[in-house]
């Protein structure tokens, strides 16, 4: 979104993205997200056993799916490995979650060139629904799509889905079924608008 609003890349998809916090979301996000790397890292040994079982994967990825324990073995191990080894996920956190990602001003009213779509899950209990109006006054220009059946990763919750969006939204021909600032878009029905803009209704 940032690199969009500098004009820098063409049509973007972002799946709930975060920096969008406000309040008691900030330490919510950092306290929660601690404890699960926490946890993830100590229970590198037994990875590939808790990923192969859906209790495992249930535990392992609750906060981040809606539905967790779909998750494919092999997928949700090699995510696990990756975010346990990744050495930047401090720098994220300070960053994104504890200075709120430092986000400036959005774009001014018609100066994006090519779409911008901003897609959040539902269910996502990592970057709260309510959110996403945040992100919309902020990149007033941008489209909300809601998937209705998603957790945070809706590329794991709704992978068909997702790719429909990302294809539609990329291929820079017809928009995605979503209406800037509205109510119910696309597949998804929104959550209570808490926090949207005074003409969402």
């Amino acid at each position: 979104m940032e690199l969009a609003r500098r004009g820098v890349v063409g049509a973007v998809v972002a799946l709930d993205p975060g920096g969008f916090q406000q309040g008691w979301e900030q330490p919510f996000f950092d306290r929660t997200g601690q404890l699960s790397l926490g946890l993830i890292r100590l229970s590198r040994p037994l990875m590939p056993l808790l990923t192969r079982t859906r209790w495992g994967r249930t535990l392992l990825f609750a906060q981040y799916s809606s539905h967790p324990w779909d998750i494919p073995a092999d997928v949700a191990l090699a995510e696990m490995k990756s975010y346990a080894a990744s050495p930047s996920v401090q720098e994220l956190r300070r960053s994104l979650i504890l200075r709120g990602g430092d986000v400036p001003p959005g774009t001014a009213t018609d100066t994006l060139t090519e779409p911008m779509v901003i897609a959040w899950g539902h269910y996502d209990r990592v970057c709260l629904p309510q959110q996403a109006w945040r992100a919309l006054s902020l990149f007033p220009q941008a489209q909300v799509y809601w998937f209705e059946h998603s957790g945070h990763c809706p590329q794991w919750d709704s992978p068909a889905e997702t790719v429909q969006l990302i294809l539609k939204v990329t291929e820079r021909t017809t928009r995605p079924d979503a209406v800037k600032g509205a109510g119910a878009v696309g597949q998804g029905v929104p959550p209570s608008p808490r926090g949207a803009p005074d003409d969402v209704v």
